[in-house]
């Protein structure tokens, strides 16, 4: 409908909300991003009319948060993100344990994120402490795809900065400390970094079996996505080879398949749990992930 012809707060925050989940459904970001600010904005002039619904103010804001951080624009995610903590004061939220959860669980989460995709591993494993104390006060009511979230995040957070060890332990709790629907995502994600992970540490002896399970859990699930075939491509090919010329040309194809994959909103998905380009750079050139990721997310930055 017309924008100028819906007379109320709800009809408008509602017409921003829909145009911006149907933008996001097909990739428009920067479409979706200027709907969730609408919406924002009139959560904002019309608080009054949504008091009684400050989950609107919660979601609405997460969700800003997180396409800008997908979109580049790193500080202004940031300072959303303040926002974000003074929510509950703003809105007169009473203090209950489903507010603390919600918040530790949404705010931690989207942190975690702003550091991972700019490359500041370090930054994020800072919040190591923070993860585990909110982790443990909420266990009995923390659901699997929060908890799967936080392990991905955290074992991503050390593969970037080296300490694949640790990486590894943290994608083990993922792959077997969680019941939950193996289809969701994150599990895919967290088999393709735990191979990432196993050739970085040179655990070349687990990688024949690791890799065939995940081509297997892949296949039965029939997943899509273009990206999933060339990197067990890759891993396949620089686990067989014992010499850096040939294992560089793998590394080689591997980059330039993935250099279009950026600009395909099918694939964006993977650029939003990892940066393969960043870590195949790292091996092509011998330099660290963290500082190539870094360099990745400042070119993003400036074009946003």
């Amino acid at each position: 409908q017309d924008l100028g012809r819906l007379s109320t707060a709800r009809t408008r925050f509602l017409f921003h909300h829909v145009h911006a989940a149907a933008a996001f459904s097909t990739g428009s970001l920067e479409q979706c991003m200027r709907h969730l600010e609408d919406g924002h904005s009139v959560l904002g002039s019309d608080r009054d009319k949504f008091i009684e619904e400050p989950n609107l103010a919660i979601s609405t804001l997460s969700n800003l948060i997180y396409v800008k951080v997908a979109l580049g624009y790193f500080e202004a995610a940031q300072m959303l993100l303040h926002e974000f903590h003074t929510l509950p004061s703003n809105w007169n939220m009473p203090e209950t344990e489903d507010l603390d959860l919600k918040l530790f669980a949404t705010s931690t989460s989207l942190e975690l994120t702003i550091h991972t995709r700019m490359g500041a591993f370090d930054k994020a494993l800072e919040l190591l402490p923070v993860v585990e104390r909110g982790m443990a006060h909420h266990a009995d009511r923390l659901g699997p795809m929060r908890k799967a979230a936080f392990y991905y995040l955290i074992a991503y957070a050390y593969l970037g900065s080296g300490q694949t060890d640790k990486a590894l332990r943290w994608i083990n709790r993922l792959m077997n400390d969680i019941h939950m629907d193996e289809s969701a995502e994150i599990v895919s994600f967290g088999r393709i970094l735990n191979l990432l992970a196993l050739l970085d540490a040179g655990q070349l002896d687990l990688l024949p079996y690791t890799l065939r399970n995940t081509g297997r859990f892949l296949s039965t699930r029939k997943r899509m996505h273009r990206f999933e075939p060339m990197v067990l491509a890759m891993v396949r090919g620089a686990m067989k080879t014992r010499n850096a010329e040939t294992r560089n040309k793998i590394y080689r194809t591997f980059l330039e398949q993935l250099l279009p994959l950026e600009a395909d909103p099918f694939e964006r998905v993977v650029f939003d749990h990892l940066d393969p380009i960043a870590w195949v750079q790292s091996k092509l050139s011998g330099r660290p992930f963290a500082e190539l990721a870094k360099e990745r997310a400042m070119r993003v930055r400036a074009a946003a």
